[in-house]
């Protein structure tokens, strides 16, 4: 889009072409209303305090009898009732930040600049000069301007002593563009913008909010494998440039692995018929027990009938 472009007189030079992200963005009431109940609630320094009934000074001994006095009935006279008591439920010191989003900060900016242009309270100047450092002569080009009854004056570009001049009107607050915000631009009527701040703005504000890549797990692994895949490469050489070695190499180890084979099942073998034997053996002991039993119980018969 294109915004009209004035000199110091007031007097129209041309055009400039903008960004539509910048100064063509859509309203959005609801961001700029958080961001703007945020940065209200970031100024607070939250150092109110009042005393309670423990803390205000005196107050130890009770000031009457508890009985026949036709009076009510009192502990101390620092009782929130008492004049120069405690104070019930009183502000403490605490902490009113809140965080807002960087993005939600970034649209509310740029929304309310959006807003402005389309309102007609936006002034782009080429530069922003005085004849001499004098506040009247800030005073005459804020007027040629003609600019409401306050200004937000954003002068990239600008010297020291025009600043200077400006920082002595009343209403009228000087910010870099780097320092835009909400708040400020609700606040001022007016903005008068040179052109090397809108160029700044739109350095700062354009495009969209892309957070930096942090490296992860599959990004570590990729590396590993690409590392392994390295590794293997001088081993595929030497068996391409040496095929008969690695043929070799191969019945060796199968040979090996057959050598490996048979002893196993040899071994298994042997474990199966000690199992046997130790089997045979319980089996004999078994039968051994038994036989004793049976004599030992026909003895005893044989010693009834001897009593009897």
């Amino acid at each position: 889009m294109k915004l009209p472009l004035k000199n110091s007189k007031g007097g129209d030079v041309g055009e400039v072409e903008v960004r539509d992200d910048v100064f063509g963005r859509r309203m959005n009431s609801a961001v700029i209303h958080q961001v703007m109940v945020g940065q209200l609630a970031n100024r607070r320094q939250g150092t109110a305090k009042t005393k309670t009934r423990s803390e205000v000074s005196g107050g130890g001994a009770k000031p009457r009898p508890q009985k026949y006095t036709g009076r009510s009935r009192q502990g101390s006279i620092r009782s929130p009732q008492w004049k120069g008591g405690g104070t019930v439920f009183g502000p403490i010191p605490r902490s009113y930040r809140q965080r807002t989003p960087k993005r939600m900060r970034r649209l509310s900016l740029v929304t309310t600049l959006s807003g402005m242009v389309r309102e007609g309270r936006l002034i782009v100047v080429d530069q922003l000069t005085v004849d001499q450092p004098k506040t009247k002569d800030m005073v005459q080009v804020l007027s040629a301007l003609s600019v409401g009854a306050s200004v937000l004056l954003v002068a990239d570009g600008a010297t020291q002593e025009v600043l200077r001049c400006a920082k002595n009107i009343p209403r009228v607050k000087t910010v870099p563009s780097s320092a835009l915000n909400t708040l400020d631009l609700l606040n001022h009527r007016t903005i008068v913008m040179t052109l090397d701040a809108v160029r700044g703005a739109e350095s700062l504000w354009a495009g969209s909010f892309v957070r930096k890549a942090k490296p992860n797990a599959e990004s570590d692994a990729a590396d590993d494998s690409e590392q392994d895949f390295a590794d293997d490469e001088p081993v595929a050489e030497v068996a391409a440039v040496e095929p008969e070695a690695s043929a070799e190499a191969a019945d060796d180890v199968a040979d090996a692995e057959d050598a490996g084979d048979e002893a196993d099942s040899e071994d298994a073998d042997a474990d199966e018929s000690e199992a046997d034997d130790k089997a045979d053996a319980d089996e004999d002991q078994t039968d051994e027990e038994e036989a004793a039993e049976s004599d030992s119980d026909d003895a005893s018969d044989d010693d009834e009938t001897v009593e009897k």
